[in-house]
């Protein structure tokens, strides 16, 4: 327990390589979870971290119907320093107060991630420069939610649900691609770093999407139901 909080943590990880000549993939996973009663309600904190680093392989061309006996079997034409890498944390908070007739539920979770790329593609099984195209591009993206909502319940014969929510978004984007030689076994392999084009891809983004709801059930028989809802959005873009 943490200043009352009762919480557990949980670490996992793993290490993977593939046959492909400087092929894997390294994955952990770190969870905090935690609650709290405050009075009739419960509160809860979450936070949960995840990193992914992967040295991505190379797809073996093919000439006609068969894999091009140039270009080993296993070999990788990726740059040196290639990668497929995403990172995200989130934090997720939620209390929930019950009343004689009604549960008060209200959310509120953020998240932040960052995905890392960086590969190459042979574009001409050869031996004349440049026989590969490569691209890097770096993305990160932020996201926000909240969620309050009244469930109302006199009897099990009917429900009625009502609240609002918040949902936010915003995105950055920068890339470019290359040109690049490779020896077709992958040896020794290019090493793409501050390489690039002087055009250049920047992407911004933003989106907010917010409403509110209501959403009712009714059972007057146990095979008759009846379901009314309605909702109302503003999306800003």
């Amino acid at each position: 327990a943490w200043a009352g909080f009762a919480g557990s943590l949980t670490v996992e990880g793993e290490r993977v390589g593939l046959r492909d000549d400087r092929a894997g993939f390294d994955r952990e996973l770190a969870t905090w979870r935690s609650s709290r009663a405050i009075g009739k309600g419960s509160f809860r904190f979450d936070i949960v971290g995840a990193w992914l680093q992967q040295d991505p392989g190379s797809p073996h061309p093919r000439v006609g119907v068969v894999l091009s006996p140039d270009v080993p079997l296993d070999s990788n034409q990726n740059p040196r320093d290639s990668k497929l890498d995403s990172r995200r944390v989130a934090l997720n908070a939620a209390y929930s107060h019950p009343f004689s007739n009604a549960v008060w539920n209200t959310t509120l979770s953020g998240s932040r991630s960052n995905a890392g790329t960086l590969r190459g593609f042979l574009t001409d099984v050869s031996t004349i420069a440049p026989n590969a195209n490569g691209f890097g591009q770096s993305t990160d993206t932020t996201d926000i939610f909240f969620d309050s909502h009244v469930i109302f319940g006199h009897s099990k014969n009917w429900t009625l649900v009502a609240g609002v929510d918040w949902l936010h978004g915003r995105v950055t984007s920068n890339g470019a691609d290359f040109d690049y030689f490779v020896p077709l076994d992958g040896t020794p392999a290019f090493n793409a770093d501050g390489a690039g084009s002087d055009v250049s891809i920047k992407l911004r983004d933003t989106r907010d999407f917010s409403g509110a709801y209501a959403h009712g059930t009714w059972s007057p028989l146990d095979r008759l139901r009846f379901d009314l809802g309605l909702r109302l959005n503003r999306i800003v873009t």
